[in-house]
């Protein structure tokens, strides 16, 4: 899929990682790509974020400051893109801390090829299933075609 993927469902986890402070559970927002879109900035609805390391990331953006995030202790921490925060979720847990991320389906190894028939070139590295067999839970969101179009329209 081209353009702004996984918004909807980077915006739904911002509402659970809000529902969860709610509930008094510490969390912040250890990584969040905006894009400046005003919808996903009010999405993140006052939640703390852990500023992002300098620039350096691969797309010149500085990425999740693991240990800022690590520092601060929190109980769950949200983090958009799986692939590029692998390492730092991984660490995350080990240490004890919740984690909430996003994937988009072309960053699954088993799905990339499929995927590519669809969108184009694949991402140059994806997820292991490994990865995916860590989780305790996956939540699978789809949207209509309708409303994918509509998406892909704006970019």
């Amino acid at each position: 899929m081209a353009g702004p993927r996984g918004r909807w469902l980077r915006n739904q986890s911002r509402a659970k990682g809000r529902a969860l402070r709610g509930r008094g559970q510490d969390v912040v927002i250890g990584f969040v790509q905006t894009h400046g879109r005003r919808r996903t900035e009010q999405a993140i609805g006052g939640l703390d974020i852990v500023p992002r390391r300098q620039a350096g990331g691969y797309d010149g953006t500085g990425g999740m400051d693991l240990d800022g995030v690590l520092a601060r202790q929190p109980a769950v921490v949200l983090v958009d893109d799986y692939r590029r925060n692998a390492g730092a979720i991984s660490s995350l847990r080990d240490a004890g801390i919740d984690v909430i991320s996003t994937i988009d389906v072309c960053d699954l190894d088993r799905a990339a090829d499929t995927v590519a028939e669809f969108t184009g070139p694949p991402a140059t590295t994806t997820v292991p299933d490994t990865a995916l067999a860590e989780a305790d839970d996956i939540r699978f969101v789809d949207n209509s075609p309708e409303a994918l179009r509509k998406r892909l329209g704006r970019s």
